[in-house]
């Protein structure tokens, strides 16, 4: 079933995306024929406070020892007034040390009993009307054998689900990072050297010190660009991130984002040039269109354009890959934003998992 401490962060991460304040597995898998599945609770929103706890008062240095977290766990929770705590397993440093993401869990949502070792073969909470139910995996012998310690949950506080196997594995195994470039309108001449296929921009490519012919004159981009590196590990975003030493080369798709003049915007375009690579111009008095930026990052993931039946090729309104002919919305700033990618794309980008697909047997 692999490291569990990773099945704690993906069902913790699956019910964040689903309306959900946590989660976590049941311990039990399962195979009816479509690949397998695990038996995950999930804790409705309301029923826990959250708190980001040091690593120091939990006493468990190492976050892959699940059995340390979840005593560390309720041991806090008990200190702190709460009935019982599940670790989300995630950690972060925020300048002032190690802490773990903890939900304590409200009074009057559990009960607590010590369980006999030969029946935890069962699924004890269920099985004894209960909704849901964790081990604090304390243990004790009070003369008449091992106990172990579980918590139960009343109904109202957890839902359940059988969940794919490897849809919870999309939560943990991450895509590479996207990059973005703000350009200057003086670093137009890049642009137009990419549109007329003159300067590669894949991933690894230096353009420091690159001299570009163009009509009435000849550019050169100096090291000072906010866009070029000091040295040849690929484009960077600008000198704090090239102090902190970050690499487009390590990005799968980069968005090169330019604003323009009113003389100039006559003599550029916009659009994918290939390798997860994109470019929109815009004149440097416009904002950015979300609908716009998302259209082109489409490309970057590997989208062509959308069709209807009806419409021909751009012509499908509810697909984010006929952007400016597609159903869209005002944002906040007045920009044109929406729609979303339609099924068969989301598929296509492998964003929908089998289990939301019919197939004719």
């Amino acid at each position: 079933m692999g490291p569990w401490d990773k099945r704690f962060r993906e069902a913790h991460d699956y019910a964040r995306w689903h309306g959900f304040l946590s989660g976590w597995p049941n311990f039990d898998e399962a195979n009816y024929g479509d690949g397998a599945i695990q038996g995950t609770f999930l804790l409705h929103e309301g029923f826990a406070d959250w708190r980001d706890v040091p690593q120091s008062e939990y006493g468990v240095f190492h976050i892959e020892d699940v059995p340390g977290m979840m005593r560390a766990a309720n041991d806090y929770a008990v200190g702190n007034g709460y009935e019982a705590s599940i670790p989300n397993f995630h950690q972060a440093n925020h300048g002032n040390g190690i802490v773990y993401g903890t939900f304590l869990i409200k009074l009057g949502n559990t009960d607590f009993i010590d369980v006999p070792a030969a029946e935890l073969a069962n699924d004890y909470g269920v099985s004894h009307g209960y909704a849901a139910a964790f081990p604090t995996f304390h243990e004790a012998n009070y003369g008449q054998g091992l106990v172990f310690g579980l918590k139960l949950f009343h109904h109202g506080a957890t839902a359940w689900r059988d969940i794919p196997a490897d849809l919870l594995h999309n939560y943990s195994d991450h895509s590479s990072p996207i990059g973005v470039v703000l350009c200057r309108s003086s670093d137009v001449a890049i642009w137009t050297d990419m549109r007329q296929r003159r300067t590669d921009i894949s991933p690894g490519t230096d353009l420091i010190h690159q001299t570009y012919a163009l009509t009435g004159g000849r550019y050169l981009v100096g090291s000072t660009t906010p866009t070029v590196p000091p040295s040849p590990t690929g484009l960077i975003l600008g000198t704090p991130a090239a102090q902190a030493g970050t690499k487009l080369s390590d990005c799968g798709q980069v968005i090169f984002g330019y604003n323009v003049n009113n003389v100039d915007i006559d003599k550029f375009d916009h659009g994918s040039v290939g390798g997860g690579r994109v470019v929109p111009v815009y004149l440097d008095t416009r904002l950015f269109e979300p609908t716009f930026f998302a259209h082109e990052f489409g490309h970057a993931l590997g989208l062509v354009h959308s069709s209807s039946q009806l419409r021909g090729p751009y012509g499908d309104r509810f697909d984010i890959m006929s952007a400016m002919n597609a159903w869209s919305f005002p944002d906040n700033q007045g920009r044109r934003a929406g729609p979303g990618a339609a099924a068969i794309n989301l598929e296509n980008l492998g964003w929908l998992h089998r289990s939301r697909i019919w197939r004719h047997q």
